[in-house]
């Protein structure tokens, strides 16, 4: 399965309407076998073995409940749909890329 490149725009990222041809978040039950809505967080921690006060450098790790089962349908061959509201910068655009591939 070739992996989805995400359009993202300064509104943040719709997963439904962007990635599968959704008109818009309405849609997604139609087109989709699941539809979760809500959050995907950022967690940064230092690389093992150090501890938090001993490193120089963090480890970005990408997760949330929502996108992580989703992720586990869709590689189960169910359709899956996220919708979630990300950031217009970097790291917002990371996390829309990262999910995406995922399918």
């Amino acid at each position: 399965m070739e992996p989805k490149t995400p359009e993202i725009d300064a509104s943040g990222s719709k997963a439904c309407g962007q990635y599968q041809g959704a008109a818009d978040e309405r849609t997604c039950g139609k087109l989709y076998d699941f539809v979760s809505i809500g959050e995907t967080m950022l967690r940064f921690s230092p690389p093992i073995p150090l501890r938090l006060e001993q490193a120089n450098l963090m480890e970005l790790h990408i997760g949330g409940s929502e996108s992580n089962t989703l992720v586990g349908l869709s590689r189960l061959g169910a359709r899956a749909c996220w919708i979630s509201r990300l950031p217009d910068h970097s790291l917002g655009q990371q996390v829309a890329r990262l999910i995406a591939m995922h399918g």
